[in-house]
């Protein structure tokens, strides 16, 4: 199954590799604004801004809360599944859950206390976490399942902000905020450049599949109020889309053939372009969630040759 979070429309399902769609919200508070989603076995992990956890044991037929141990009305930013264990990225640090969500504790130990959580990734027995508006590029990892975390080695230049990460064979990545992404080997003690291809832009997800790497692009807004034939806020954004790499982030190459650009809005200007928030991979597709609420797919067949 597929599944989809839109902002405040909530959570829909497709059995068929998108070619349909239903909605799958029993169980959720009303215009629940959901932020991420996970997978555990049977079990659907579903992070929302303000009403907590819920978790799914059928596939989205029904949700149930699942914040026993969680602080009140935070927000959960990310959740990942590694092996029994569940951790989630929230606005009050890192929770662990090994009882398939019944309770959570804190992990929070070693990662800084004025910052929120905002991303996670497993990547074999460790756990890697950005910290919200860290703008200094400090990834914390953690060997012993969230129990303690430490500082990556090196530092990413330009003080660049995190905004994804994914995890390859033995090396994490991140995608930053107009510094393109960067890799960071386990036995490396600095952060590599991610090989050339990409623009100089927001990478707002990364996907890794197999030995492959994805990932997906947006611009700036620029607001303009007075325009000089009306005086009226216009909008203005730009996205580059879909880049594929299959060999290990070398070199990239935009797969953005069959994409239709946002239409503009006469009242606003020119809206959003190619600008993607979220990629996966089910069954023989890849997906592509835009920023304009469409869902796009792409045969895995038809990716370029490495």
């Amino acid at each position: 199954a597929l599944f989809v979070a839109l902002a405040e429309s909530g959570v829909f399902v497709s059995k068929d590799q998108g070619a349909n769609w239903n909605t799958a919200n029993a169980g959720l508070p009303a215009q629940a604004f959901v932020d991420c989603l996970a997978a555990s076995d049977k079990d659907v992990f579903l992070g929302t801004f303000k009403d907590g956890i819920f978790v799914s044991e059928n596939s989205g037929g029904w949700w149930k809360a699942s914040n026993a141990g969680l602080p009140q009305q935070t927000a959960i930013k990310d959740i990942v599944t590694n092996g029994t264990s569940i951790l989630a990225a929230t606005a009050a640090g890192v929770f662990l859950s090994t009882d398939r969500g019944a309770s959570w504790n804190p992990m929070n130990q070693g990662l800084p206390t004025d910052l929120p959580a905002s991303e996670l990734v497993a990547l074999g027995p460790g756990l890697f976490a950005a910290m919200n508006g860290a703008v200094d590029g400090t990834v914390f990892l953690s060997s012993d399942s969230g129990e303690a975390w430490v500082p990556v080695g090196g530092s990413l230049p330009g003080k660049a902000r995190i905004l994804c990460l994914t995890g390859l064979g033995s090396s994490v990545w991140v995608g930053t905020e107009n510094h393109k992404v960067f890799r960071h080997a386990v036995e490396s003690p600095e952060w590599e450049a991610g090989g050339s291809g990409l623009p100089g832009t927001k990478i707002y997800c990364l996907l890794a599949n197999g030995e492959d790497l994805f990932a997906g692009t947006g611009g700036a807004i620029i607001i303009r109020i007075g325009d000089n034939a009306k005086d009226r806020l216009s909008f203005a954004g730009h996205g580059t889309g879909i880049f594929y790499s299959g060999n290990r982030g070398r070199r990239w190459k935009a797969i953005n053939s069959g994409l239709r650009r946002a239409p503009d809005v006469p009242e606003l200007g020119k809206m959003y372009g190619f600008w993607v928030l979220e990629l996966a991979v089910c069954g023989d597709f890849l997906f592509a969630g835009t920023y304009d609420g469409e869902i796009w797919r792409l045969p895995l067949s038809e990716l370029p040759k490495k």
